[in-house]
């Protein structure tokens, strides 16, 4: 019942507080690129945090691997950071610390299931997670949202690959 519990609780971090901060705060407004530039901050915040939070050495290589992997992504959305406009990015401020929020949202349901999630069939653990983000993201919606989706092809085709893809066949 505990290692349930805990399935629950690190999929509402894991899944509800960073996916649905993520795509609230682009849907108000966040650019894309600030969006991925704040998502790879995580890596950055986990190698800092795990000394302390999971006694996790982190050695010269994998620091080495964290910076050449904030490097790249940088370089890959310079282009787009380059032409963001300043009254655009000030209007979206509150959003953009959502968008932080859910960035440490994901970096803390890192370290709780890393800590207290270690047996178990991973199917089951990854059921009970969406379980815990169905909960968490419902009354979010109705707190601070539509339930409405246009179903149009691409937002089919993304919600299909999402499903499939992304979540079925990351635990397949």
């Amino acid at each position: 019942a505990m290692e349930a519990t805990h399935a629950i609780v690190s999929g509402v971090l894991l899944h509800a507080v960073y996916l649905g901060g993520v795509w609230w705060a682009i849907e108000h407004g966040v650019p894309a690129s600030i969006s991925a530039l704040l998502a790879a901050l995580q890596p950055i915040m986990t190698a800092f945090l795990a000394p302390a939070l999971v006694g996790e050495r982190i050695g010269l290589a994998r620091w080495s691997g964290v910076a050449i992997g904030f490097v790249g992504i940088c370089l890959v959305l310079t282009p787009k950071l380059v032409g963001l406009d300043p009254v655009q990015l000030r209007a979206a401020l509150g959003p953009i610390g959502v968008n932080f929020v859910a960035m440490v949202g994901v970096t803390a349901g890192t370290f709780y299931q890393k800590r207290f999630i270690h047996t178990g069939d991973l199917r089951t653990v990854a059921m009970l997670q969406y379980v815990g983000a169905l909960a968490a993201g419902i009354p979010m919606v109705w707190l601070g949202g539509e339930f409405r989706i246009d179903w149009t092809p691409t937002a089919f085709a993304v919600l299909a690959w999402s499903v499939l893809a992304l979540s079925i066949g990351a635990i397949a």
